[in-house]
């Protein structure tokens, strides 16, 4: 790409070296036409001042023809250093538009390379194939392997599959839901068949509501009719976050407490007594169970 003098070299205040600019000059025009320039850091680039505006730019035509330059658009612009209180900055349309078209080649140039990339990864998983839960003994051990493989083609879905593992390695503390909990671990073990098939195929699509089974069996996604209950529904999730507000998520979780208790054994003394995480488990069964009837 041809250049100006300005945009061919510029001096660094700190070190005095000569880099090259394309880019960097062209950022530093828009900052100064179109944005900001107090906001950027883009004009210390080019001149040695601390603060550079620019109140126009007119088309070097007609009256406004300066004669010592060919340049077709000036910016005209004033900062806090120089002794000039204007100055002129040069701008050949044709170096815009060469400009524009290098990078626009250049990124569908990287974007073709990389759907290459990743076609060729996606062929090269889908051929390595995910050990079934036939070849475990163990199911928590099968979903830590899951998660293994989550971890390569799809790590936003590993966050779920930790969830899961957690599930299967907690005890309740009320064994009058037992029964309930294998149900519900049930309903878990079918919702992950999906995520096996996604991740064998690589196919993240989610066409089907089986596909977000897992989620919904998960977040406290299966919501009730009555409307008075949304609310505290999406705030007892703070129980399992890490940083979510715990007294404001037992609060929540007590005004849904006469709900929950239609489908499980719970009490009052079990919001003092059970850890956050199976009070949360507790309410997802109920849950369950609610759009189960």
């Amino acid at each position: 790409m041809s250049s100006s003098k300005q945009k061919s070299e510029c001096k660094n205040n700190d070190n005095n070296k000569m880099y090259d600019i394309d880019d960097s000059y062209f950022r530093y025009i828009r900052s100064l036409s179109a944005l900001h320039p107090n906001d950027t850091d883009r004009h210390k680039k080019f001149q040695e001042a601390d603060f550079e505006v620019s109140p126009y730019a007119i088309w070097n035509d007609g009256i406004f023809s300066l004669t010592n330059t060919r340049a077709d658009l000036i910016i005209v612009s004033y900062n806090n250093k120089t002794t000039n209180f204007l100055t002129n900055k040069e701008i050949f349309v044709s170096e815009l538009f060469n400009y524009i078209k290098y990078k626009y080649y250049s990124l569908n140039y990287l974007s073709k390379k990389i759907k290459t990339k990743y076609r060729n990864l996606i062929k090269t998983y889908r051929k390595n194939i995910i050990k079934k839960y036939s070849e475990f003994d163990n199911y928590v051990i099968y979903l830590e392997n899951i998660k293994a493989e989550t971890r390569k083609r799809a790590p936003d879905m590993e966050y779920e599959i930790q969830q899961v593992i957690d599930i299967f390695s907690m005890e309740l503390t009320n064994k009058n839901n037992e029964e309930k909990f294998i149900k519900y671990k049930s309903a878990l073990k079918f919702a992950i068949q999906a995520n096996y098939r996604q991740l064998q195929n690589m196919d993240f699509v989610y066409q089907s509501p089986f596909d977000k089974l897992l989620s919904k069996l998960l977040l406290g996604s299966i919501y009730l009719d009555d409307r008075n209950y949304h609310y505290p529904l999406s705030k007892i999730v703070y129980l399992k976050e890490e940083f979510g507000d715990k007294n404001w998520g037992l609060k929540m979780y007590r005004e849904l407490l006469d709900f929950f208790q239609k489908y499980i054994d719970i009490s009052e003394n079990d919001l003092i007594y059970l850890s956050y995480k199976e009070l949360y488990l507790l309410s997802q069964i109920a849950l369950y169970f609610h759009y189960l009837y």
